[in-house]
């Protein structure tokens, strides 16, 4: 039995049961299998394109909501933090999920800050996936993205003029 795994539960899905005795009915019934994992979740959530400054002018709106933003990375000694670019406030802060995707994407983006510590934020731009939490208790971040994914964008002067 060739199984995959529902990425909304967790659960494994059985795909084929049953014995295949020939060669390419093997390699046949595994790719079909392998394309039910596919047809199966074709409605994997793409993150909603944000720009920043609307997550923080409606937090509540974005509250729980998996976002993409375009970010400029703010790298100084005490941390590093979300900003939109041009701006010095309000900071946001960025965490992991605590899933080994989400710790790597943190990880990635940690170290991406320390190759350009010493630059301006508007020339440490990224492009960030994660689920945007209001502060609704008061704690020393009122603004912070679970971090899902992160790429490099390219700097403003890598910007065509």
């Amino acid at each position: 039995m060739i199984r995959c795994n529902d990425p909304s539960t967790g659960h494994a899905l059985p795909l084929m049961a049953g014995v295949v005795r020939s060669r390419p009915l093997i390699a046949f019934s595994i790719l079909v299998a392998l394309s039910g994992c596919v047809i199966a979740h074709p409605g994997i959530v793409e993150p909603v394109r944000v720009p920043l400054e609307k997550i923080y002018l409606d937090s509540e709106a974005y509250d729980g909501k998996f976002v993409r933003v375009d970010a400029c990375l703010s790298v100084i000694m005490e941390g590093m933090y979300l900003l939109d670019c041009g701006t010095r406030h309000p900071i946001i802060n960025f965490e992991t999920e605590e899933t080994s995707i989400s710790n790597g994407a943190v990880a990635r983006l940690i170290s991406f800050g320390h190759l350009n510590m010493g630059k301006a934020p508007e020339d440490i731009r990224v492009q960030v996936d994660g689920v945007y939490e209001a502060g609704k208790t008061p704690r020393q971040f009122e603004h912070t993205i679970r971090v899902r994914d992160f790429r490099p964008a390219p700097s403003r002067r890598d910007l065509p003029r």
